[in-house]
């Protein structure tokens, strides 16, 4: 077995590939790539290896060659998506008809409904003048297309079925605005006009008896599709 110090009898390092004993044995050790290298020869011949001359086991094998490293994903640039919004509103239904002043006028008449002043006063119908208690605001009633409550534009008083009847001839009249069914109409169209159907009785505002004169009493009745149940809404 080779004898070889560190010190000055050391032979020179040889070129990579093979490596002959210097003690004249003639052995030759072929090195391995990774063996290849000033450290490791320098280590063979300082008394490295495996203690027998030889390289150890550990000097003897090649290095796997490393594989390649993963690539990592690069990061997305994307903006993330909005949340979803809520999904709009519905649009309410459009009224029958807009709110502004209005007067009511009996197809069968030609006369314009008004209430006395005062709570609790008479609807009658009188030649139209356009005085504020011939004079009424339609009011449409919330998430309703054709119901309305109408307001009376000299005392503000909404036009009512008295005591909340539900009977044929109950009188029409103005009270204070309450929001109640014998408060709240549902129009219907009639050729040029509507007609009023309580929400309450079913029935429908009309002019008592049929009458062509001045001052006859509005009242509820049966819904007959008469002349005098149809009222016209000039503005």
């Amino acid at each position: 077995m080779p004898s070889f110090g560190n010190g000055a009898n050391a032979p020179p390092l040889p070129a990579c590939g093979i490596l002959r004993s210097g003690a004249g044995d003639g052995k030759e050790f072929r090195l391995s790539q990774a063996q290849c290298t000033r450290g490791s020869v320098s280590n063979w011949w300082k008394g490295g290896g495996d203690g027998s001359g030889r390289p150890s086991a550990a000097e003897q094998q090649t290095a796997a060659p490393a594989g390649p490293v993963p690539s990592q994903a690069a990061p997305s640039s994307a903006a993330p998506p909005p949340p979803s919004s809520a999904a709009p509103s519905p649009t309410p239904p459009k009224a029958m008809i807009p709110a502004k002043p209005t007067l009511l006028r009996a197809s069968h008449s030609g006369l314009c409904m008004q209430a006395a002043e005062g709570n609790g006063g008479i609807a009658t119908q009188m030649p139209c003048d356009n005085n504020p208690t011939q004079v009424w605001m339609p009011q449409a009633v919330a998430g309703a297309q054709d119901v309305f409550a109408f307001v009376n534009t000299k005392d503000n008083r909404c036009l009512d079925v008295n005591g909340g009847s539900k009977d044929n001839g109950a009188q029409v009249l103005q009270w204070d605005c309450h929001g109640g069914p014998n408060q709240q109409w549902r129009l219907q169209r009639d050729g040029n006009g509507y007609r009023f159907v309580s929400l309450n009785s079913g029935r429908c505002i009309g002019v008592d008896s049929g009458s062509p004169a001045p001052g006859a009493a509005v009242r509820q009745w049966d819904c007959d599709n008469s002349a005098n149940q149809r009222w016209q809404l000039p503005t």
